[in-house]
């Protein structure tokens, strides 16, 4: 039996469609059926696999003991060559690899024939909350009983969301930060509006579409004492991400003031 797993090894990470960053590692096997206890997926039947996990989980499905999460999260998505085994009584068939929490697709993964040792490197999305236990991946048997071996060769993540300004107009009304103190992952603009004295208004043009979590730092900086909070700040019902801030000095007094924000967030 011969394997041919096409390897895709770079250095850095790769920015996918809808703010998805793919990381790709050297081809590692999570699954070999032949290995498990359980052993041949059934006809008609649908089987659920971890894609991460510690050594135990992965040899429970007939995996490796060294394949490493690049990003130690659940990522969103595998790059995955699908290998459908020929068993003595295996007929033609299809191999369906899907999200474990939703149906099958209407198009398969694999596509083999009687006898036949065949596989296909796809992009396979996974149940990304309230998964089964069992694993975020499923595969389906269709038409014959089958052996299944999967090598993994990237995982997509979210795209963290990142933005940070250095405020250094205290006593302007409005101004757009520009320059190796502003940064907004999404690359739009991020403007500091004076409310009142010692309050701001901070919005990162676009940083919060798509985001479901995040945290906020502010702090003072220069030569005048005080501190400086974040009194609100906003990602739902807008794309853009908007920060309150306040300002005091040593008494509590409202008071304008040199301050950073720096934002750090995920879909």
């Amino acid at each position: 039996m011969l394997f041919i797993v096409f390897s895709m090894q770079h250095a850095s990470y790769v920015h996918a469609q809808q703010g998805q960053v793919y990381v790709p590692i050297q081809p590692c096997r999570i699954v070999d059926t032949r290995q498990s206890a359980d052993g041949l997926i059934n006809a008609g039947s649908v089987r659920n696999f971890k894609v991460t996990g510690s050594a135990a989980e992965l040899a429970e499905q007939g995996g490796q003991v060294d394949c490493v999460n690049p990003r130690s999260q659940s990522p969103i998505a595998v790059v995955a060559y699908v290998i459908a085994v020929a068993t003595d009584d295996s007929a033609n068939g299809n191999l369906f690899a899907f999200p474990s929490d939703t149906l099958p697709p209407s198009g398969s993964t694999v596509n083999f024939r009687e006898g036949e040792n065949i596989g296909n490197t796809s992009i396979i999305s996974l149940c990304e909350s309230s998964c089964p236990a069992q694993g975020p991946l499923a595969l389906r048997a269709n038409v014959s009983e089958q052996h299944v071996v999967i090598d993994v060769q990237g995982y997509f993540y979210p795209e963290n969301r990142k933005g940070y300004v250095w405020a250094n107009d205290p006593a302007a009304d409005e101004y757009i930060a520009e320059g190796i103190y502003a940064f907004n992952s999404k690359n739009g603009e991020i403007s500091i509006s004076r409310v009142s004295s010692g309050r701001y208004i901070v919005l990162f043009e676009e940083l919060a579409d798509g985001v479901i979590d995040g945290n906020v730092m502010v702090s003072r900086y220069g030569p005048s004492p005080g501190i400086c909070t974040v009194d609100n700040w906003e990602s739902q019902g807008s794309p853009d991400l908007r920060v309150e801030v306040r300002c005091f000095d040593l008494s509590g007094n409202p008071q304008d003031a040199l301050f950073t924000v720096l934002f750090n967030g995920g879909q």
